[in-house]
């Protein structure tokens, strides 16, 4: 997830989260609420790359001349740049940057946008017209980050080695060795000669940038920390602020760890010297661990993702829910000046919709009544998902039965309705199907008597006119809440994609769960309903996929559906192999006749051999006479007698007379 906070000022107004779906959330940094929402109409085509604030642009005097952020750039796998008015809500340029995918954009303080991509080019654009400025070719690996100078002259880009550029001319003006793999953060510092950078592993390095440094002394020192970095950055007060008087920088790791450490600027590191900095952070923040054994892990749903160094001592956290996240101001020095080592922040839920008893716990006595974290007025603000009311628009129009032919009828029973729903009496406010019916003002006389005499919906008529999103969003909430599934059913049989599209779109988010659980449970219980129930499925899945996945309960609901997939497709195996065997056949007959037009000679002619049984018989039986001819040749004596040896065997008696006679 993409995460920033806009540093305008001492500090930040606005927080940005990119959900995986696409959609462009602008958090208020006071309130934690939400103040806008970016989404573009083809927001699940792209995926989004890399975020980046407009910097304030500097007046002669050096004052910050804009007061608040106006355009936040986006970049995407695609190679597309989107550029955003933060103030008016709308897209200022979609730039066809690259050809490849986005690995960086960032903002320079004359009004320009800086882009690098997978396609090894670097390129500036005017964000007034949109247009190309400059264009420079990286060499043979591509540029993955970048890094402008506080007064824009100088420029870091960032492979797995990261060099020195002076804007003007492009001239390289020092290479450092960098990192074995592509740097993934990487800042210059404000009004020095620093630069932080990280690859994807739990390394932080800080390096002197300077064309007299040599690139053997430019490491100052390296840090390890307990997972890979995430972000990195100096303390950037504002620009009219007097400078701080200390060197700060902070790195926050995939675990959710926030490590600051700080050196006076009378003590700045210089090339060649030994490391100034201790290895340890000098603070280390994060939320309070969820078990008992108080490691927080990269899957904790509640570690830091975004942080910013305002003023000095203080720092500025989102965590929680990247759905609702709540935004604090951290304290991380005492009234004496000294660093505290540890806070913990404390955890606001176990759980998106948990009942507000399961509040967080506190750790330690840092925490108070009201205020900043780690001041002594300090009170976490816990707030809670409900369920949301929804407001059918007076437009909507639901029919639910053909038009009758008495419009007489129809009139002064519609008449008749409307105003016996207007008066309220003491059971309570009109039926929910009555307040549809109100708001179509041609609703046939038959809805209308159907909805007085059950006070409820006809859900067995049918209309001529296909019922609307805000219609179906508003029977699907009332069926969820009343568990009536025979209006669940009749929400269900609809079957327009763009309806089902706009329903699942406008469903409260107290509302996926459950309306996922039903879904899945009819899947189950009736397999032949896949077809019907595929598309709201499908919906539910990709429209609120952000939300979904932060949902622990998502895998054991989705567990029985994997299961029914995989029965399903195992039957198929079988038939597979014989449509393979089939279509080899098909190809080796195709082939012979391909070869027989060849040489001339038909390719379906007739079979090369026959068989036939009676003859096989016949000639057998031929056969069989002759060998047997030949063998009794061979037997026979020499006179050719059989009969007279035979009588030989026979006989003694008689043959020994005939012999003397």
């Amino acid at each position: 997830m993409l995460a920033a906070f806009s540093l305008h000022s001492g500090r930040p107004e606005l927080l940005v989260t990119v959900s995986s779906d696409g959609r462009v959330n602008l958090w208020d940094t006071v309130t934690s609420t939400l103040r806008l929402l970016l989404v573009r109409p083809q927001h699940l085509a792209l995926r989004w790359t890399c975020v980046a604030w407009q910097v304030p642009r500097l007046t002669g005097s050096g004052k910050s001349k804009a007061a608040a952020p106006g355009l936040l750039a986006l970049g995407s796998d695609s190679g597309l740049v989107v550029v955003w008015d933060v103030q008016r809500g709308e897209v200022v340029h979609e730039l066809e940057a690259h050809s490849l995918a986005v690995h960086d954009v960032v903002f320079d303080s004359g009004g320009a946008l800086l882009s690098c991509g997978d396609d090894r080019l670097i390129k500036s654009w005017s964000c007034e017209s949109g247009e190309q400025l400059d264009v420079l070719k990286a060499g043979k690996a591509a540029v993955h980050r970048l890094a402008l100078s506080s007064d824009d002259t100088h420029m870091l880009l960032a492979g797995s080695t990261i060099r020195l550029m002076q804007r003007e001319g492009w001239k390289r003006l020092q290479r450092i060795p960098g990192h074995a793999e592509p740097v993934s953060c990487l800042c210059f510092a404000p009004n020095e000669p620093f630069a932080l950078s990280s690859a994807d592993d739990r390394h932080l390095s800080l390096w002197h940038v300077s064309p007299q440094v040599k690139p053997t002394e430019a490491c100052v020192q390296t840090f390890a920390l307990d997972s890979r970095l995430v972000q990195a950055d100096f303390l950037r007060p504002a620009a009219s602020a007097p400078p701080p008087p200390h060197f700060a920088f902070f790195g926050l790791t995939a675990t959710g760890r926030l490590c600051v450490w700080r050196l006076p600027l009378s003590l700045a590191p210089k090339p060649g010297d030994a490391p100034p900095l201790a290895a340890a952070p000098h603070c280390v923040v994060r939320v309070a661990a969820a078990g008992a054994d108080g490691e927080v892990t990269a899957e904790d749903l509640q570690r830091i993702f975004a942080a910013a160094l305002t003023v000095e001592g203080e720092a500025v956290v989102a965590y929680g829910s990247t759905i609702r996240p709540a935004i604090a101001t951290v304290k991380f020095t005492q009234p004496d000046g000294t660093m505290i080592k540890h806070i913990e922040l404390p955890r606001l839920t176990d759980g998106l919709l948990a009942p507000p008893g399961g509040c967080a716990r506190k750790s330690g006595k840092r925490f108070r009544e009201g205020g900043a974290v780690g001041s002594p007025n300090f009170s976490p603000k816990v707030q809670q998902l409900a369920t949301m009311e929804m407001m059918l628009p007076s437009q909507a129009r639901f029919v639910l039965d053909a038009p009758s032919t008495n419009t007489a009828n129809d009139k002064a029973a519609a008449e008749e309705t409307t105003a016996a729903s207007t008066m309220l009496t003491d059971a309570g406010a009109p039926s929910f199907g009555r307040q549809l019916a109100e708001m179509d003002e041609g609703a046939p006389a038959s809805v209308v008597a159907a909805e007085r005499g059950r006070g409820g919906l006809d859900a067995g008529g049918g209309g001529n006119r296909k019922p609307s999103a805000a219609s179906q969003v508003a029977l699907l909430i009332q069926a969820l809440q009343n568990g009536d599934a025979d209006m669940l059913d009749q929400v269900l049989g609809v079957q327009d994609a763009g309806t089902i599209s706009n329903t699942v779109a406008r469903l409260p988010i107290a509302s996926v769960l459950p309306f996922l659980e039903a879904v899945l449970l009819r899947v189950q219980g009736k397999p032949g309903r896949v077809a019907t129930l595929a598309g709201w499925l499908r919906a539910v899945l990709s429209q609120h996929a952000a939300y979904l996945m932060a949902c622990p309960q998502l895998l054991p609901m989705l567990t029985p559906l994997y299961q029914f997939i995989d029965e399903r497709l195992s039957v198929f195996k079988s038939l597979l192999k014989l449509v393979g065997r089939m279509q080899m056949l098909q190809s080796q007959m195709a082939t012979q006749a391909a070869f027989g037009r060849m040489e001339g000679t038909n390719g379906n002619s007739g079979p090369v051999l026959t068989f036939d049984e009676e003859e096989e018989v016949v000639e057998d039986d031929e056969q069989g006479g002759e060998e047997e001819e030949e063998f009794d040749d061979d037997e026979l004596g020499e006179d050719g007698d059989e009969d007279d040896s035979i009588l030989d065997d026979d006989d003694d008696d008689d043959d020994d007379d005939d012999l003397e006679f």
